[in-house]
Formats: structure tokens, C-alpha cells, sequence
């Protein structure tokens, strides 16, 4: 995921140092960490308004590194949330938080 990433920060946002790029990196994990737990709990709760915000949020940040899986995943979550459609959700989530865990796992190694 992140050889990706790091194709897309040369290619379309001229970033092609490593450091620039771990640092943007290392933010993005906290940042996955956090609205993962945010994910977590908002789903057990069915809070419509705290998937579709942290959704978005995540959303927005993986766009901006070209995390582009992640982004299309959040993207479905969100509208699921914004709908308040409980099914949508149910069915969004799980990819959301596979995807989160692979993020995480890749991030360790960077």
C-alpha cells in the first residue's frame, strides 16, 4: 500500500524525498490508528453522525497520499453513515477496518 503511495506523493504532489515522505507517512498511521478506534466504537454504538464524520476524515487523508483503496472503502462507509442506513454500514465497515489493519501492520515496517 504504501509503495503505492509513495508513487502517487512523486507523481502528483512532487514529493519524492524519503524523509517528506515518512513524515507524512507517520502521520497518516496515527491518524488510521485513531479513527479506526473512533470506527470501532461507532459501530457498536451505531452512531451514524461519528461513522460518517471519522469516515470522512480518513477519507480525506488517504486521498491526500494516494491511498487510494482506503479512500474508495471510507467513501462507501460515509454515505452508509450519512444515510443512517444500519445494513449499509454493517456492510461498508468490514473493509474499512481490513484495510485499516493492513495500514497499520505495513506501517510498523516502514
Amino acid at each position: 500500500m504504501f509503495e503505492e503511495a509513495k508513487s502517487y506523493l512523486r507523481e502528483n504532489v512532487g514529493v519524492d524525498d524519503a524523509e517528506t515522505q515518512k513524515i507524512l507517512f507517520d502521520s497518516y498511521l496515527e491518524t488510521v490508528e485513531e479513527h479506526r478506534g473512533k470506527l470501532k466504537n461507532a459501530m457498536e454504538d451505531l452512531n451514524f453522525s461519528e461513522i460518517a464524520l471519522s469516515a470522512h476524515s480518513l477519507k480525506g487523508c488517504s486521498a491526500n497520499i494516494g491511498m487510494e483503496a482506503m479512500r474508495v472503502a471510507c467513501y462507501a462507509l460515509e454515505l452508509a453513515g450519512k444515510a443512517a442506513d444500519c445494513a449499509r454500514c454493517q456492510d461498508a465497515y468490514p473493509e474499512v477496518d481490513r484495510l485499516c489493519g493492513e495500514v497499520i501492520a505495513e506501517g510498523k515496517t516502514l
